[in-house]
């Protein structure tokens, strides 16, 4: 089994709320995807495909904290996602 990706999602409190329980946004695709969006799996089972937004404006280049797009997924949906997004 691969590792998975692990990259955390900045502005999680934007994609699934505030938490209480510590957790953590992060990519569950495997670490192998290279080309497309991140996806996380949230506390409520829900799937969200998330990427830097790098046409906002309102970013540096090299800011950190970039702003960010996101929007849901269903679970069979994941393989596209892992194989680099729909087409």
């Amino acid at each position: 089994m691969s590792d998975v990706c692990g990259i955390i999602a900045t502005r999680q409190r934007q994609m699934v709320g505030y938490r209480h329980n510590h957790y953590v946004a992060s990519c569950i695709l495997t670490g192998s995807h290279q080309y497309g969006p991140h996806v996380i799996k949230t506390p409520d089972n829900k799937y969200i495909a998330w990427e830097d937004d790098m046409d906002c404006g309102c970013c540096e280049p090299e800011e950190s904290d970039r702003c960010t797009i996101f929007w849901e997924i269903r679970e069979d949906e994941l393989q596209l996602y892992q194989e680099g997004g729909p087409s």
